[in-house]
Order: C-alpha cells, then structure tokens, then sequence
C-alpha cells in the first residue's frame, strides 16, 4: 500500500511540475537554449575536464568551461 501512495505522489509530482515549467517556458520571448550531446561510450570519467585521460576531449571541456565560468 506505501508503494501506491509512493507512486501517486511522484506521479502527481512530475505533473504539476511539467505543467508549471511548460507555463513558463511558454510565457517567454525566446525559446530556452537547448543543447542535446550524444555520445557512444562516453562516461563522466572519460573527459578531461573530470579527469579523465583515456580520450582527448579539448571542444567538450572548452564548451564546459564556458558554461561553468
């Protein structure tokens, strides 16, 4: 029974939350930048801005550390 009420309350959760940022982002000017990055084995600890020494990654950890700066 904990687990119903557990699932109710996330899915009632998620949805008020999906209705309230769809609502703002909807009352903007401009549509919210958007930047989708795919990559086929590539973890947190393969970029070099994390560390990682297995890949070169200079583009990822240039574009990382203007967003971060």
């Amino acid at each position: 029974m904990k687990f119903l009420h557990s699932t109710v309350f996330l899915y009632l959760t998620v949805t008020i939350s999906n209705i309230l940022l769809t609502g703002s982002i909807l009352a903007q000017k401009t549509p919210p930048n958007i930047i989708l990055i795919m990559a086929d084995d590539l973890g947190y600890e393969t970029l070099t801005c994390n560390g990682g020494e297995s890949y070169q990654t200079p583009q990822l950890t240039g574009f990382l550390m203007t967003i971060h700066s």
